[in-house]
């Protein structure tokens, strides 16, 4: 074993074990500890590939960089995005990000989404400012954690031995203790010749040795902390042989953090801004020689190349973080303002701590500057989930400019719509407000974007006149504006409207489209988002194995809450309707847990739990769960129409009164249908069987073309209710008219029901088992199996898709449940009946 690793056998063979199983580990310990060693000889050992990345704590700003260095491609796209780009490269090797506690919040959270896609190494350096959040990344993604203490006495004389072999055992004895077992400084003290003398005094002495050059090459690299082109580094030679510096892919780069501590300890002020001075001209982007040029306190040449670097920005992250070297070199009343717009941009990009913290920093005394400040500090809160804490924002705000008729105070009056309408669930006053914030920003010349994009939503919601071409607008303005977050917004509140009330093949059209834009602009969370909206388009069409599908393969990405919860839903009630009730349960439960303690959150996971329940033969449960509905009871949200008809249908079915309606406000499109079928209901509970069919029919024209299984559950409906009032020949025309189409489209609860009602008019019909039905695979799991039966190993399958093998071990593991097999070869032998 070589002296860079003695005395880590232990330690390696841990890592190379969680590589094994493709299992994420974190190795922690101090500066020079011999972290990275640990992990490049546990890959040896598991016969791994390392893709390996390193951050670097003044390029933090740079989104993705030690991913960039470890794929060894420019990644310019969301986090979604770019884990799916990572994913690719790596396939079924390993990926290793070294100085994880430097790495930013977005690659951050491309680590977090790729935990359980590819096998993930991480070095973590302990004691660092960044320490705490990487080791929650660490314990979120349920690493192995692998630590790195000091080396024995004794091994760590083997080390000073090593490193310089002509030394007597005193003093390789002096330099392992003074180096108190850390591998790195005990090769440096052994290497000065100095041994009695601290890390500091031996580095000094090593670079005192050198010529002026090689000293200015040293102070360069330590302060660059990333590779510099060799031929840019005065004196780089000298240092390369020296050991004081490596040569690598990106150039010339110093050899450990610790040596650039030591000597950046040695530089006075002077000597720190002659540096960066030097750097502004070695590196080749604005944006970075804004910030040397920052550093060496040319701010006036920083803030220019600062704000050139914002313009040719590629991704909303470095936008942002230029738009802060922008905001901090600028003087005057624009530094507040770029702050501002900094803090906007940092939101937009993801890095809310960032971006708190830019709009914390605006201190001017005027009112307007401080109330636009506290617009952006509530959209913060709203991206963030603080609802309350965005309250009290806009309060603040409105305290400096209310009544002014300012453009802060449009912009907040905007802002105030949010919860109005969305957190109060107060739709009508949230109309009225957003239109007066739409004429308050006219007049005072400002932007009504936001408040127009508010008020198209609303009248979406709730199905008014002109919401299609108020969305529309907006759409328009944005794209034409470079707004990509209100475009796709917008585009995503009109695909939803037109699901609910307008035109659904424009709707499905609009979604695809949207898609496919989010994909060209490398938005991998609103790509998601329309693929989620496809699902629930196909599940409303009464399509439910492509919903199921569709849904299901979402399900195994890595979503924000928000789309997680809404393509859980879409999975869970095609479950339901399927017949597969058991398989929906347990989904549902682990949405509950997350879903925000709200009507959209908890309101909408309680609603899909009771119609699991009702339609799995548990009518009581659906009512206790409607229960817990009830502390919503205020809200104008728009489902509770279609809660009140599960409500009907649980109390019937369990033979208890029908509860009093929940829902407020004047139904539209698809909820018009929700509101007779509720109608309906009443009649029958009352003994009215012949009123009821004429409001069920209704209910049945109102739902076609919107919401396929209202459509089929309340045409079952009509003629279960004519057969009670004694009109057999039609009651068994409408349901044989139905039987086959629930058939075709797999809608078993229903077609149980329909055959029950068929019996009891006399005719018979076998009810088809659920479990003869073949287990629906999405289409990559369907991909995965043909490669298994085509004899390919799972490390074989990832490298051929560019998956990681945790990823082909999860999907496959999911075929097999679902097909009922536990073995490849029963996988396998199962692929004719998929064909």
């Amino acid at each position: 074993m070589s002296a860079g690793i003695l005395g880590r056998a232990a330690e390696i063979d841990a890592v190379a074990r969680a590589m094994d199983g493709d299992r994420p580990v974190v190795v922690v310990g101090e500066a020079g500890i011999g972290k990275t060693v640990v992990v490049r000889a546990a890959a040896v050992a598991a016969g791994r590939l390392l893709h390996e990345g390193g951050a670097f704590a003044t390029l933090a700003w740079r989104p993705y960089l030690a991913l960039e260095h470890a794929v060894a491609r420019p990644l310019r796209g969301d986090e979604a995005w770019v884990a799916a780009a990572v994913e690719r490269a790596v396939g079924p090797d390993v990926l290793f990000v070294d100085d994880a506690q430097w790495a930013n919040p977005a690659t951050l959270d491309v680590l977090r989404a790729l935990a359980g896609r590819v096998a993930l190494v991480l070095a973590v350096r302990s004691g660092d400012p960044g320490e705490a959040v990487a080791l929650d990344l660490a314990t979120a993604v349920g690493a192995t954690l692998v630590e790195l203490g000091p080396l024995p006495v004794d091994v760590a004389v083997g080390v000073a031995l090593a490193a310089a072999p002509g030394l007597t055992e005193a003093r390789a004895r002096a330099a392992a203790t003074t180096g108190g077992g850390n591998p790195f400084v005990v090769r440096e003290l052994a290497a000065s010749g100095e041994p009695d003398t601290g890390l500091r005094r031996a580095i000094a002495a090593r670079v005192q040795a050198l010529d002026d050059d090689a000293r200015a090459a040293v102070a360069l690299l330590a302060l660059a902390e990333r590779p510099l082109p060799a031929e840019a580094v005065p004196g780089g030679d000298a240092l390369a042989r020296s050991g004081l510096a490596v040569r690598s892919q990106g150039g010339l780069a110093i050899r450990h953090e610790l040596l650039a501590e030591a000597v950046l300890q040695l530089l006075d002020e002077d000597g720190r801004r002659s540096a960066h001075l030097a750097l502004a001209g070695i590196v080749d982007g604005p944006g970075e020689r804004a910030r040397h040029l920052a550093a060496a306190g040319d701010r006036g040449a920083a803030h220019r190349l600062a704000l050139e670097a914002v313009a040719a920005a590629a991704t909303p992250g470095e936008r942002a973080a230029h738009l802060g070297v922008a905001a901090a070199t600028a003087d005057g009343p624009a530094a507040d303002l770029l702050r501002i717009e900094a803090a906007a941009a940092l939101r937009v990009a993801g890095d809310l701590a960032a971006a708190a913290a830019a709009a914390d920093a605006v201190g001017s005394a005027d009112p307007e500057t401080r109330a636009l400040a506290a617009a952006v500090r509530a959209r913060i809160h709203w991206s963030a989930g603080e609802p309350e804490p965005m309250r009290a924002a806009l309060a603040r705000g409105l305290e400096l400019v209310g009544g002014t008729g300012s453009p802060a105070e449009a912009l907040l009056r905007a802002e105030l719509v949010t919860i109005t309408a969305l957190v109060d669930g107060r739709f009508d006053a949230g109309l009225a407000d957003a239109e007066a914030a739409v004429e308050l920003a006219r007049r005072a010349g400002a932007d009504p974007t936001r408040a127009l994009l508010l008020r198209a939503t609303i009248l979406a919601g709730l199905g008014r006149p002109g919401w299609d071409e108020a969305l529309e607008a907006v759409i328009t303005a944005a794209r034409a504006a470079g707004d990509a977050e209100t475009e796709l917004s917008a585009a995503n509140n009109l695909v939803t409207g037109h699901e609910m009330h307008g035109r659904p093949a424009e709707g499905r059209a609009l979604a695809a489209a949207m898609l496919d834009r989010a994909a060209a602009l490398r938005l991998g969370g609103w790509t998601r988002q329309f693929g989620a909206m496809l699902a629930n388009l196909d599940l409303h069409a009464g399509a439910l194995a492509a919903a199921l599908g569709r849904a299901q393969a979402l399900l195994e990405e890595d979503l924000d809450p928000l789309a997680r919860q809404q393509v859980g839903l879409v999975a869970a009630l095609a479950l339901v309707d399927l017949g597969r009730h058991e398989q929906a349960q347990p989904l549902l439960d682990r949405l509950y847990v997350d879903a925000s303690p709200d009507v959209t959150g908890r309101g909408d996971v309680l609603f899909v739990q009771a119609e699991a329940a009702l339609w799995g033969g548990r009518p009581l449960e659906a009512l206790e769960r409607l229960d817990g509905y009830r502390e919503f009871a205020e809200s104008e949200y728009p489902t509770s129409f279609l809660v009140d008809v599960t409500a009907g249908w649980a109390a019937m079915e369990a033979g208890r009164p029908i509860p009093d309606p929940l829902a407020r406000g004047e139904p539209a499109g698809m909820l018009i249908g929700s509101h007779r079928e509720r109608g309906a209901l009443e009649a029958l509970a009352a003994g009215r069987d012949a009123a009821a069919i004429g409001q069920l029919r209704d209910a049945a024209a109102a739902y076609a073309g919107f919401h396929r299984r209202g459509e089929l559950r309340t045409r079952w409906a009509a003629a279960e209710a004519a057969r009670r009032a004694g009109d057999g020949s039609t009651a068994l025309a409408d349901l044989e008219a139905l039987e086959p189409e629930l058939e075709a489209q797999g809608f078993m609860v229903l077609l149980g029901r329909v055959h029950r009602s068929l019996r009891l008019l006399g005719s018979r019909r076998a009810a088809r088992a659920t479990s003869e039905r073949p287990a629906i695979l999405t289409p990559r799991e369907r991909e995965l199996v043909e490669l298994v039966g085509r004899g390919l190993t799972n490390p074989e399958i990832a490298r051929r898709l560019g998956l990681g093998r945790p990823t082909v071990a999860r999907l496959l593991s999911n075929a097999m449940l679902k097909l009922g097999v536990d073995s490849r070869a029963q996988l396998a032998a199962r692929l004719p009946e998929l064909a």
